[in-house]
């Protein structure tokens, strides 16, 4: 019985560590980070270097993408908008200001933002 009881302390344990390890990648990923798949690497990382990549990963994770400016839109980066069908990028000159849908000048398209 003892056994059997350590047995499950110890898989309760991996669970959380492996859980805890990760929250930096689900962080990134809902706050729409570029580099999501970086975060979490640096995140399993962290496991096994004793938390010192995972408190990094962790703070990166809160940088970039995911800031609300003045009037309640979500920051992004209009340098790097590229249409979904024609695979243009767009610059951010022919995006009209503040809006969340834009009519790409390659093929057409209405896009979203």
């Amino acid at each position: 019985m003892e056994s059997l009881m350590m047995m499950l302390l110890v898989a309760l344990g991996v669970v959380a560590v492996i859980l805890i390890g990760t929250l930096p990648y689900f962080v990134a990923k809902s706050r729409g980070h570029a580099n999501a798949a970086a975060v979490g690497v640096c995140g399993v990382v962290g496991i096994f270097t004793f938390g010192v990549f995972w408190l990094v990963a962790l703070v990166w994770a809160f940088t970039g993408p995911g800031r609300a400016h003045a009037d309640g839109s979500s920051a992004r980066r209009l340098d790097r908008i590229q249409c979904p069908l024609c695979a243009r990028r767009i610059k951010p000159s022919e995006i009209p200001y503040q809006s969340d849908t834009y009519r790409c000048p390659g093929c057409g398209a209405l896009n979203s933002i």
